[in-house]
């Protein structure tokens, strides 16, 4: 339990080397980026191994083999997340711009010193979906003949459907 609340404030971002030696020294419980990678990699990799799981986010990409899974990068423009957050979160436009600006920067800064990598990078994903252009049924779509051209057809039970 103490690693679920430790990994979920380090998992709000990333921290400069002094930051975290102050942290480890002070906090007992917290794990420090190294565990943090460490536990990712392990939980990833044994979920991962046994198949059917999909991850979301954490630039879990880019640890585990590619012949695993598709990698999948969904976009939209600002527009468009401010209308989303401001609805899911129901917050105004200021403050949904404010959690888009810190959830994108602290996302960004966190792959950048967990994995060295530009999350931004359209080479790290098979294919990069725009939600502009898009609707949810044309993303799964896309996705699913992914997964179809890459191991035949996928088995539709257990499937997930949005509501």
């Amino acid at each position: 339990m103490h690693w679920v609340v430790g990994l979920r404030r380090l998992d709000k971002g990333p921290h400069g080397a002094i930051h975290e030696a102050v942290y480890m020294t002070l906090d007992r419980e917290y794990p420090g980026h190294h565990s943090y990678l460490k536990h990712l990699v392990a939980i990833a990799t044994g979920l991962g191994a046994r198949g059917r799981v999909v991850f979301l986010g954490r630039g879990i990409h880019y640890v585990l083999p590619i012949e695993w899974g598709i990698r999948v990068r969904i976009v939209a423009s600002i527009e468009r997340r401010l209308q989303r957050v401001m609805c899911e979160r129901e917050l105004d436009e200021v403050a949904a711009r404010e959690w888009i600006d810190q959830t994108a920067r602290t996302r960004g800064e966190l792959i950048r010193n967990l994995f060295h990598r530009d999350q931004s990078d359209p080479r790290d994903y098979d294919v990069v979906l725009n939600t502009d252009q898009l609707d949810e049924k044309a993303c799964d779509r896309a996705v699913i003949d992914l997964l179809e051209s890459r191991w035949g057809e996928v088995p539709r039970e257990g499937l997930v459907e949005r509501a």
